[in-house]
């Protein structure tokens, strides 16, 4: 009996490893790189989010070093963001820092980081509302700080620099009043040496 689901478990490995893999870029392949970046850039500019992340993917798949590709990258950090998946915005904003750190947008990149980590976590019912962000977690905020305050001490001629001295101000103030909401429950709890630390 053992070595009959032995014998199974075999065949289920083999059967697994033997599928062939789908190419997801097929449909782009005969395609230029200029035509692949401007289907991403009609789509981003129709809000198609989902849409122009396919096509920058395809555009950095098979195009990684060609003439749009710098700015396929940036685009897709954008497209990430809108379409609400920020980790994957995140982690294309710091791959595009890592690539063109002395790039003519690195600014920009930058500050679409700040501006990820500046909502992170937050629904779009609560962007919505406009709940109060200071009870969240804020090493989101923090990072976000980091990257505004990147902007404005590296690029400070950026059109970008005094937004983000803006939201710098604004982070740090959320901070400060979650600061006091801690000390105040702990004034409620009367634990007196807490509430002061």
């Amino acid at each position: 009996m053992k070595k009959i689901a032995a014998l199974f478990i075999v065949i289920a490995l083999v059967a697994g490893c033997s599928k062939k893999e789908q190419d997801p870029y097929k449909s782009f392949r005969h395609q230029t790189s200029t035509t692949i970046f401007n289907g991403g850039e009609k789509a981003l500019a129709q809000g198609d989010y989902g849409q122009a992340v396919q096509y920058f993917e395809a555009l950095d798949a098979i195009y990684p070093f060609g003439p749009h590709a710098q700015q396929g990258q940036l685009d897709i950090i954008y497209a990430y963001y809108k379409g609400g998946d920020d980790a994957s915005a995140l982690a294309a904003a710091d791959r595009y820092i890592r690539l063109y750190p002395r790039g003519r947008t690195v600014d920009y990149a930058y500050y679409l980081k700040g501006i990820v980590g500046f909502t992170m976590g937050m629904s779009w019912l609560q962007k919505l509302v406009g709940t109060d962000p200071a009870p969240r977690d804020v090493s989101t905020l923090q990072q976000s700080f980091s990257s505004f305050a990147t902007v404005v001490h590296l690029f400070p001629a950026s059109h970008y620099a005094a937004d983000s001295r803006l939201r710098m101000a604004y982070i740090r103030n959320l901070v400060a009043h979650r600061e006091v909401q801690i000390a105040h429950f702990y004034l409620e709890k009367k634990a007196y040496v807490a509430a002061a630390n």
